[in-house]
């Protein structure tokens, strides 16, 4: 009989483990996804690809653009908290320019509350020029998002902006 009831523990455990609805995630959370979203998120990461084939990333804390118009190479920070109430603030540092911009605003599941697998940040441009985004990993200490929105620049005809956005819980 005991051996029943391990062999059955055993499969629930191997059957929970491998259904996580986020691509990038593994193993076992038991936090619900607002516990685990809720709280301060420092961005460590972010690639931009856009259609006109400009790339902006931010690695180990620095900003860089393949544009040769934009300055490069300079720290960059941003940190964004989600609050249970459906609320997040956001703090942006631009050292090089002095820049600091803080926003606030409101946060909500995109495909209900069971899914949970998109989410929209009401921000005008928190982290980009899209509202919308998929969450790919949600752990207690991982955030990745990702993005693929299409829109037109006032300066050329070509559309198009995709790219992801990582964090680690402070």
């Amino acid at each position: 009989m005991n051996q029943k009831k391990i062999l059955f523990l055993g499969i629930i455990i191997l059957l929970a483990t491998s259904c996580s609805k986020y691509d990038d995630n593994t193993g076992l959370n038991l936090q619900s996804k607002n516990k685990r979203l809720l709280g301060e998120w420092e961005l460590v990461y972010f690639k931009k690809n856009y259609a006109n084939g400009i790339e902006e990333t931010l690695e180990n804390g620095i900003y860089n653009n393949s544009n040769a118009n934009i300055q490069s190479g300079y720290t960059y920070t941003q940190t964004i908290i989600f609050n249970e109430n459906g609320y997040f603030q956001s703090e942006r540092i631009l050292e090089v320019f002095s820049d600091t911009a803080l926003l606030a605003n409101t946060w909500s599941w995109m495909d209900g509350t069971s899914k949970k697998e998109m989410i929209r940040i009401n921000a005008n441009n928190a982290l980009g020029p899209t509202d919308t985004y998929i969450i790919k990993k949600l752990t207690k200490s991982e955030l990745t998002l990702e993005f693929d929105y299409s829109y037109n620049y006032n300066s050329t005809t070509q559309t198009g902006l995709k790219g992801e956005f990582k964090f680690k819980k402070k």
